[in-house]
């Protein structure tokens, strides 16, 4: 019944029950959504430093993993991303240590999941993204340059092979005041 309720073919009025959609009520027709990063984070022609990179295999922080399972070891990348000089976003990169030593370097020049779906022998199937906003950490604060109480926008993005497996997640991290969010619903009545 949900689906349906989403597509819009029914309709639920709490406590008296789900009714066939009449023809006049609208229906939603499509969903757009744009993301304004305001030119600031552009991976081709913005600085990256890279602040930390791990020589030795890892386990994934349950803090990061955010539930899903993991498996094997991953290698550790940190960069923190420069604009006209201003400090606007840090990208920390957990990947199975297989897939981390087919990029090299290649991660210092372009956005991570771009690498990976331009690699031979990697093997992206599916991505789930989730976007949130918090307080960061005293170590983040000081990596992008605000104070504690300004708000930072986490892109946290696990990276799946095609037999389900989660062999990776990169999070982003921006200076909240540098994204604006914009979603267009259409509709249309019958």
């Amino acid at each position: 019944m949900s689906v349906l309720e989403r597509e819009g073919l029914v309709h639920v009025q709490q406590g008296r029950g789900t009714y066939v959609r009449p023809d006049d009520m609208p229906v939603m027709l499509g969903m757009n959504f744009d993301a304004d990063w305001n030119g600031l984070v552009d991976f081709a022609t913005g600085t990256k430093h890279v602040l930390r990179e791990s020589s030795s295999l890892e386990h994934l922080p349950a803090s990061v993993a955010g539930g899903a399972v993991t498996g094997s070891p991953y290698r550790f990348l940190q960069l923190l991303n420069l604009q006209n000089g201003q400090r606007v976003m840090c990208t920390n990169v957990y990947l199975e240590h297989s897939v981390y030593d087919h990029a090299g370097s290649k991660f210092e020049q372009s956005e991570p999941v771009s690498v990976l779906l331009q690699l031979p022998g990697v093997n992206l199937a599916r991505m789930e993204q989730s976007i949130r906003c918090s307080k960061p950490d005293q170590n983040l604060s000081s990596l992008l340059a605000i104070s504690a109480g300004e708000l930072v926008m986490t892109v946290r993005r696990h990276l799946f092979d095609s037999q389900n497996k989660l062999f990776g997640i990169v999070m982003l991290y921006f200076k909240a005041e540098l994204l604006t969010l914009e979603t267009l619903f259409k509709f249309k009545k019958q």
